[in-house]
């Protein structure tokens, strides 16, 4: 099982179950589900889907997919709130997934001042402090939400150098040469980085770490690793076959 293009079959599958004690519901296309292992003296139920070349997928409840999605969206919004310090997490979760052109989220203040976002469903979400978060930036002196003490004397080296001598100077040398070079600077004082990147087109993370972080989806994690894995081992393969054939003259 552990080389590659290597399956599994029934007969993998029912000993597997009984190691595990476990009874076996076993799902087809187009077919109702039917028992392939049923022993009284099991607790653990299985249940199992099997596609074309002997693929099998587990099968879940609703329920289970709800609590899934649920304790997801918790362990990555304390890495990325509270670990990370990054500002109006959900606020980008709300905007990269369901409201892209920024046109159903309303905006104003709750009864302490705080600064509030309200979406089409009546979720209130508060926006962050800058005190209480840290920039996505690299660099955050090119942030004014997050750099107000000289922020001014930045952004007015920008405007007498140039963004090539401002990128060199505040971003570094690792910037391709002879690309036009845009200002990098987020100029709104009031607006997190997160929010100033959302409205220049830009998302602070990736699509599938939203879906982790929205509570209404699960997303199957340990599929994405597999797959990076396999892809970079294919990758690996194909390397090693080229650099053979090219010493081979083949």
């Amino acid at each position: 099982m552990s080389r590659q293009k290597t399956h599994g079959t029934l007969v993998e599958l029912k000993a597997l179950a009984h190691l595990h004690k476990a009874n076996v519901r076993l799902f087809e296309p187009f077919a109702d589900g039917k028992w392939f292992l049923q022993n009284d003296s099991y607790d653990n139920l299985w249940r199992v889907f099997i596609g074309r070349n002997n693929h099998f997928d587990s099968i879940y409840t609703m329920d289970h997919i709800t609590n899934m999605a649920e304790c997801q969206a918790i362990v990555y919004d304390i890495l990325y709130t509270k670990v990370l310090l990054m500002p109006d997490v959900q606020y980008a979760v709300e905007r990269m997934l369901h409201d892209p052109e920024d046109h159903r989220i309303t905006y104003g203040e709750d009864e302490q001042g705080s600064k509030v976002v309200t979406t089409e469903d009546g979720r209130e979400m508060k926006l962050s402090a800058a005190s209480e978060t840290e920039c996505v930036l690299k660099n955050s002196q090119l942030c004014h939400f997050h750099n107000i003490t000289n922020f001014d004397a930045i952004q007015q080296f920008f405007a007498i150098h140039g963004s090539a001598e401002g990128y060199r100077v505040y971003v570094g040398l690792n910037v391709r040469q002879g690309v036009k070079k845009p200002n990098p600077l987020l100029e709104n004082q009031n607006l997190s980085c997160v929010r100033q990147l959302l409205n220049l087109g830009i998302t602070p993370f990736p699509y599938k770490v939203a879906k982790a972080l929205d509570r209404n989806i699960y997303r199957n994690v340990e599929f994405d690793v597999w797959h990076e894995i396999r892809a970079e081992k294919w990758k690996a393969h194909l390397l090693q076959v080229s650099v053979l054939r090219y010493r081979t003259g083949c």
